[in-house]
């Protein structure tokens, strides 16, 4: 398939305690990376709370400042990055916590 024809749809994929928790918008090439900035805003906004808040990792961050506009949507990969940045924190920080090291690696 070329990619250039491919239209994913915008989401953000952000790691809670047990599952995923994934908000979906359109495909992207029609309706715009602006549709970014909604989806942050409901993720940070979602309730029950489960956004952790911007000084939890570099992705949570970047999650709050493009709700509030201070940001750019960023590019197709932007959103994988922040997804995982987020993630590997998570992990790590409950590893350590699992293992009586620290709660805040």
């Amino acid at each position: 398939m070329d990619p250039r024809l491919f239209d994913p749809n915008a989401k953000i994929k952000y790691t809670i305690d047990d599952q995923w928790r994934i908000v979906v918008g359109t495909q992207i090439k029609r309706n715009g990376r602006d549709q970014y900035r909604d989806l942050c805003r409901h993720l940070v906004s979602d309730l029950p709370v489960v956004f952790m808040g911007r000084g939890y990792s570099w992705g949570d961050a970047y999650i709050e400042d493009c709700a509030n506009s201070v940001t750019s949507t960023g590019g197709s990969s932007t959103w994988p990055t922040v997804a995982t940045n987020h993630h590997m924190t998570k992990v790590v920080r409950d590893l350590a916590s699992l293992t009586g090291a620290s709660t805040d690696p």
